[in-house]
């Protein structure tokens, strides 16, 4: 998960959820309980884009 931070915060977004969400997440990940579509659909349901600086 801090890979993916890092590689949405080098592109201009970021991972934009309530506490233990990602936890939550990265959990049914490895439990094998969420296919590759339904990870595609948390990341864009869950990032934000950056302000410009």
């Amino acid at each position: 998960m801090i890979a993916a931070d890092v590689f949405l915060q080098l592109n201009g977004y970021s991972i934009a959820v309530l506490d233990g969400e990602v936890e939550h997440f990265a959990v049914s990940i490895i439990m094998k309980r969420l296919k590759l579509d339904a990870i595609a659909e948390w990341f864009k349901k869950n990032t934000k884009k950056l302000p410009k600086r």
